[in-house]
Protein backbone atom coordinates (compact mmCIF):
# COMPACT_ATOMS: atom_id res chain seq x y z
CA UNK A 1 0.00 0.00 0.00
CA UNK A 2 2.80 2.15 -0.31
CA UNK A 3 1.93 3.51 -3.59
CA UNK A 4 -0.10 6.79 -2.82
CA UNK A 5 2.54 9.71 -2.44
CA UNK A 6 3.43 12.99 -3.24
CA UNK A 7 5.20 15.85 -1.81
CA UNK A 8 3.92 19.04 -3.25
CA UNK A 9 6.09 22.24 -4.15
CA UNK A 10 4.23 25.00 -3.79
CA UNK A 11 3.99 27.91 -1.33
CA UNK A 12 1.25 27.62 1.14
CA UNK A 13 -0.90 30.70 0.36
CA UNK A 14 -2.96 31.75 3.99
CA UNK A 15 -3.55 34.14 6.30
CA UNK A 16 -1.95 35.19 9.19
CA UNK A 17 -2.23 33.82 12.97
CA UNK A 18 -6.03 32.69 13.05
CA UNK A 19 -6.40 30.33 15.91
CA UNK A 20 -3.65 29.46 18.63
CA UNK A 21 -5.33 26.18 19.91
CA UNK A 22 -8.25 23.99 18.47
CA UNK A 23 -11.93 25.41 17.94
CA UNK A 24 -13.14 22.13 20.05
CA UNK A 25 -13.40 22.99 23.36
CA UNK A 26 -10.88 20.99 25.59
CA UNK A 27 -13.89 19.56 28.08
CA UNK A 28 -15.10 17.83 25.05
CA UNK A 29 -11.82 15.58 24.30
CA UNK A 30 -13.49 12.34 25.05
CA UNK A 31 -12.01 9.98 28.06
CA UNK A 32 -11.47 6.98 25.86
CA UNK A 33 -7.61 7.26 24.18
CA UNK A 34 -4.92 6.32 26.43
CA UNK A 35 -4.05 8.83 28.84
CA UNK A 36 -0.66 10.16 27.29
CA UNK A 37 -2.23 10.62 23.90
CA UNK A 38 -4.99 12.96 25.58
CA UNK A 39 -2.29 14.39 27.48
CA UNK A 40 -0.87 15.05 23.96
CA UNK A 41 -4.32 16.72 22.96
CA UNK A 42 -4.47 18.84 25.60
CA UNK A 43 -0.73 20.31 24.84
CA UNK A 44 -2.46 20.97 21.77
CA UNK A 45 -4.29 24.26 23.39
CA UNK A 46 -1.37 25.21 25.10
CA UNK A 47 -0.56 29.23 24.78
CA UNK A 48 3.16 28.11 23.86
CA UNK A 49 3.17 27.40 19.87
CA UNK A 50 6.18 25.32 20.26
CA UNK A 51 4.22 23.03 23.13
CA UNK A 52 1.72 22.64 20.11
CA UNK A 53 4.42 22.06 17.45
CA UNK A 54 5.34 19.13 19.42
CA UNK A 55 2.43 17.54 20.63
CA UNK A 56 1.41 17.37 17.17
CA UNK A 57 4.65 15.58 15.72
CA UNK A 58 4.01 13.28 18.70
CA UNK A 59 0.71 12.43 17.99
CA UNK A 60 1.50 11.86 14.19
CA UNK A 61 4.62 9.77 15.72
CA UNK A 62 1.65 7.59 17.67
CA UNK A 63 -0.29 7.61 14.59
CA UNK A 64 -3.40 8.45 17.13
CA UNK A 65 -6.13 8.66 14.89
CA UNK A 66 -8.02 9.99 18.47
CA UNK A 67 -6.41 13.31 17.93
CA UNK A 68 -7.40 13.61 14.20
CA UNK A 69 -10.21 16.47 14.55
CA UNK A 70 -8.23 18.89 17.08
CA UNK A 71 -4.95 18.10 14.36
CA UNK A 72 -7.33 19.55 11.38
CA UNK A 73 -8.31 22.05 13.56
CA UNK A 74 -4.87 23.22 13.86
CA UNK A 75 -4.43 23.90 9.83
CA UNK A 76 -5.96 27.54 10.81
CA UNK A 77 -2.70 28.34 13.34
CA UNK A 78 -0.47 29.93 11.21
CA UNK A 79 1.57 30.82 14.19
CA UNK A 80 5.22 29.55 13.97
CA UNK A 81 8.89 30.29 12.99
CA UNK A 82 9.09 33.13 10.68
CA UNK A 83 12.62 33.96 9.38
CA UNK A 84 14.58 32.43 6.32
CA UNK A 85 12.11 29.43 6.64
CA UNK A 86 8.88 29.50 7.52
CA UNK A 87 7.84 26.86 9.83
CA UNK A 88 4.47 26.61 11.51
CA UNK A 89 2.10 25.18 13.51
CA UNK A 90 -0.02 24.42 10.43
CA UNK A 91 3.04 22.47 9.34
CA UNK A 92 3.32 20.50 12.12
CA UNK A 93 -0.29 19.62 11.66
CA UNK A 94 -0.29 18.64 7.97
CA UNK A 95 2.80 16.27 9.09
CA UNK A 96 1.02 14.29 11.59
CA UNK A 97 -2.22 14.12 9.42
CA UNK A 98 0.02 12.53 6.77
CA UNK A 99 1.45 10.14 9.43
CA UNK A 100 -1.28 9.37 10.87
CA UNK A 101 -3.05 7.88 7.55
CA UNK A 102 -5.67 6.29 6.49
CA UNK A 103 -7.97 7.44 10.36
CA UNK A 104 -7.64 11.21 8.75
CA UNK A 105 -9.14 10.83 5.36
CA UNK A 106 -12.40 10.66 5.54
CA UNK A 107 -12.55 13.35 8.05
CA UNK A 108 -10.48 15.50 5.68
CA UNK A 109 -12.47 15.12 2.90
CA UNK A 110 -15.39 16.47 4.81
CA UNK A 111 -13.26 19.64 5.57
CA UNK A 112 -11.86 19.71 1.78
CA UNK A 113 -15.41 19.68 0.45
CA UNK A 114 -16.73 22.15 3.46
CA UNK A 115 -13.32 24.47 3.01
CA UNK A 116 -12.75 24.60 -0.18
CA UNK A 117 -14.41 28.14 -1.88
CA UNK A 118 -12.92 28.87 -4.99
CA UNK A 119 -10.11 30.82 -5.88
CA UNK A 120 -10.18 34.24 -8.10
CA UNK A 121 -8.95 34.03 -11.52
CA UNK A 122 -7.55 37.32 -13.39
CA UNK A 123 -9.01 37.63 -17.15
CA UNK A 124 -6.50 35.55 -18.52
CA UNK A 125 -7.26 32.67 -16.19
CA UNK A 126 -4.39 33.18 -13.89
CA UNK A 127 -5.09 32.78 -9.91
CA UNK A 128 -5.17 36.08 -8.03
CA UNK A 129 -4.91 35.54 -4.60
CA UNK A 130 -6.39 32.89 -2.06
CA UNK A 131 -8.99 33.84 -0.36
CA UNK A 132 -8.53 34.69 3.24
CA UNK A 133 -9.80 32.30 6.13
CA UNK A 134 -9.03 29.54 4.36
CA UNK A 135 -7.74 26.66 6.69
CA UNK A 136 -7.27 24.31 4.33
CA UNK A 137 -5.38 25.55 1.11
CA UNK A 138 -5.07 23.25 -2.02
CA UNK A 139 -1.23 22.67 -1.35
CA UNK A 140 -2.05 21.30 1.81
CA UNK A 141 -5.00 18.96 0.98
CA UNK A 142 -2.60 17.78 -1.70
CA UNK A 143 0.27 16.81 0.06
CA UNK A 144 -1.98 15.43 3.19
CA UNK A 145 -3.92 13.14 0.74
CA UNK A 146 -0.94 12.56 -1.37
CA UNK A 147 0.84 10.86 1.06
CA UNK A 148 -1.58 8.96 2.15
CA UNK A 149 -1.90 4.87 1.77
CA UNK A 150 -5.32 4.71 1.97
CA UNK A 151 -7.16 3.69 -1.15
CA UNK A 152 -9.47 5.72 -1.64
CA UNK A 153 -7.58 8.57 -2.05
CA UNK A 154 -7.21 8.29 -5.85
CA UNK A 155 -10.64 7.89 -6.71
CA UNK A 156 -11.48 10.90 -4.41
CA UNK A 157 -9.01 12.88 -6.83
CA UNK A 158 -10.03 11.25 -9.98
CA UNK A 159 -13.33 12.91 -8.60
CA UNK A 160 -12.31 16.28 -7.85
CA UNK A 161 -10.37 16.72 -11.37
CA UNK A 162 -13.52 17.39 -12.99
CA UNK A 163 -14.74 19.55 -9.87
CA UNK A 164 -16.38 23.10 -11.35
CA UNK A 165 -14.08 24.50 -8.36
CA UNK A 166 -10.62 25.41 -9.54
CA UNK A 167 -9.32 24.90 -6.25
CA UNK A 168 -10.61 21.98 -5.73
CA UNK A 169 -9.23 20.86 -9.46
CA UNK A 170 -5.63 22.28 -8.67
CA UNK A 171 -6.02 20.19 -5.28
CA UNK A 172 -6.36 16.69 -7.31
CA UNK A 173 -3.49 18.01 -9.61
CA UNK A 174 -1.06 18.61 -6.92
CA UNK A 175 -1.89 15.47 -5.10
CA UNK A 176 -1.81 13.41 -8.50
CA UNK A 177 1.79 14.80 -9.48
CA UNK A 178 3.86 11.86 -7.74
CA UNK A 179 1.38 9.30 -6.27
CA UNK A 180 3.30 6.60 -7.90
CA UNK A 181 -0.17 5.28 -9.66
CA UNK A 182 0.60 5.22 -13.30
CA UNK A 183 -3.42 5.90 -13.74
CA UNK A 184 -2.46 9.36 -12.62
CA UNK A 185 -1.02 10.29 -15.74
CA UNK A 186 -3.89 9.41 -18.03
CA UNK A 187 -5.71 11.66 -15.72
CA UNK A 188 -3.08 14.53 -15.82
CA UNK A 189 -3.23 14.64 -19.78
CA UNK A 190 -6.84 15.00 -19.57
CA UNK A 191 -5.99 18.17 -16.99
CA UNK A 192 -3.67 19.32 -20.04
CA UNK A 193 -7.15 20.83 -21.77
CA UNK A 194 -7.96 22.57 -18.97
CA UNK A 195 -9.67 25.90 -20.07
CA UNK A 196 -8.09 27.55 -16.93
CA UNK A 197 -3.67 28.06 -17.88
CA UNK A 198 -3.21 27.68 -14.04
CA UNK A 199 -4.75 24.68 -14.41
CA UNK A 200 -3.13 23.42 -16.92
CA UNK A 201 0.46 24.56 -15.39
CA UNK A 202 -0.55 22.29 -12.32
CA UNK A 203 -1.13 19.52 -14.72
CA UNK A 204 2.06 20.03 -16.41
CA UNK A 205 3.97 20.57 -13.33
CA UNK A 206 2.43 17.32 -11.85
CA UNK A 207 3.60 15.08 -15.17
CA UNK A 208 6.82 16.26 -14.97
CA UNK A 209 7.19 13.92 -11.51
CA UNK A 210 6.85 11.03 -13.31
CA UNK A 211 9.80 9.47 -15.47
CA UNK A 212 7.60 8.07 -17.84
CA UNK A 213 7.85 8.45 -21.34
CA UNK A 214 4.01 8.85 -21.82
CA UNK A 215 4.07 11.63 -19.42
CA UNK A 216 7.23 13.23 -21.27
CA UNK A 217 5.45 12.73 -24.49
CA UNK A 218 2.60 14.24 -23.48
CA UNK A 219 4.20 17.39 -22.23
CA UNK A 220 6.47 18.00 -25.27
CA UNK A 221 3.24 17.16 -27.74
CA UNK A 222 1.49 19.68 -25.62
CA UNK A 223 3.82 22.38 -26.67
CA UNK A 224 2.31 22.85 -29.71
CA UNK A 225 -0.73 23.79 -28.73
CA UNK A 226 -0.47 25.21 -25.79
CA UNK A 227 -1.53 29.31 -26.44
CA UNK A 228 -1.36 30.95 -22.98
CA UNK A 229 2.00 32.61 -22.79
CA UNK A 230 2.74 32.18 -18.92
CA UNK A 231 1.94 28.55 -19.38
CA UNK A 232 4.43 28.19 -22.60
CA UNK A 233 6.99 29.53 -20.33
CA UNK A 234 6.22 26.87 -17.30
CA UNK A 235 6.09 24.35 -20.13
CA UNK A 236 9.73 24.89 -21.34
CA UNK A 237 11.14 24.90 -17.61
CA UNK A 238 9.30 21.60 -16.75
CA UNK A 239 10.56 20.23 -20.18
CA UNK A 240 14.33 21.07 -19.40
CA UNK A 241 15.39 17.91 -17.96
CA UNK A 242 14.72 16.32 -20.70
CA UNK A 243 12.96 12.92 -21.60
CA UNK A 244 13.33 10.29 -18.71
CA UNK A 245 15.97 7.13 -19.00
CA UNK A 246 14.91 4.45 -21.18
CA UNK A 247 14.19 2.00 -18.45
CA UNK A 248 12.50 4.58 -16.48
CA UNK A 249 8.84 2.94 -17.47
CA UNK A 250 9.90 -0.55 -16.32
CA UNK A 251 11.41 0.86 -13.16
CA UNK A 252 9.73 2.74 -10.26
CA UNK A 253 8.30 6.21 -11.59
CA UNK A 254 9.14 7.65 -7.88
CA UNK A 255 10.64 7.10 -4.70
CA UNK A 256 9.07 4.76 -1.86
CA UNK A 257 7.15 6.25 0.24
CA UNK A 258 10.30 6.33 3.48
CA UNK A 259 12.17 7.99 0.75
CA UNK A 260 9.25 10.79 -0.21
CA UNK A 261 8.74 11.43 3.91
CA UNK A 262 12.44 11.54 4.66
CA UNK A 263 12.67 14.06 1.35
CA UNK A 264 9.94 16.06 2.97
CA UNK A 265 11.41 15.99 6.65
CA UNK A 266 14.88 17.11 5.20
CA UNK A 267 12.80 20.31 3.84
CA UNK A 268 10.73 21.50 6.49
CA UNK A 269 11.49 19.78 9.79
CA UNK A 270 12.98 21.61 12.59
CA UNK A 271 14.96 19.46 15.36
CA UNK A 272 11.89 19.41 18.24
CA UNK A 273 9.42 17.87 15.84
CA UNK A 274 11.70 14.51 15.44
Amino acid sequence: MNKLICVVAFLVFACGPVLAQPGIPMESIPPDPAPETRELIKQLYSKNFEDRMVAAGALGKKKAGAAVPYLIDLLCDRNGYTGSRIILVSDAAVKALVNIGEPAIEPLIKEIEFEQNDVPLTENGAVLFYPPGECLSFAEAGEILGLSDSPAVFELLEKALKNPKVSMRLMAAAALGGICDPRAIDLLIGALGDEIPAMRMQAMTALSQYAHSKAYGALLNHEKKETDPRAQGWLKIKLRPGPPPPDADENSMCLDREERLKLQDEQSTIEFWD
